[in-house]
């Protein structure tokens, strides 16, 4: 099985609608990036936002793990887009990889 790998919308959303912890139970490896953790859940808390605090235990129990991308010419590629968000970039290339 491939693995998943989650944005921030998807994690964002999946709480929102009360959803995440489902993610606990898919068969697959489950990874986001550091950017993508960083900007959910780190800034995330500033706003108080419940489905910030419902992410942070999927990740600290492992169920999401956090991992870089490895393709360092593919993100030097995607970076040449200004349009492309940070996080975005990231989670392209480890999809990629």
């Amino acid at each position: 099985m491939k693995p998943i790998v989650f944005d921030a919308t998807p994690l964002i959303y999946l709480g929102k609608v009360n959803l995440i912890e489902n993610v606990r139970h898919f068969p697959e490896e489950k990874y986001t990036t550091k950017s993508v953790y960083r900007e959910v859940v780190v800034e995330g808390k500033k706003s108080g936002k419940p489905e910030v605090f419902m992410i942070e235990p999927l990740v600290s129990s492992g169920a999401i793990q956090i991992k870089n991308p490895g393709n360092k010419h593919y993100i030097n590629h995607l970076r040449d887009n200004p349009k492309i968000h940070e996080a975005d970039i990231d989670v392209l290339a480890l999809a990629q990889s």
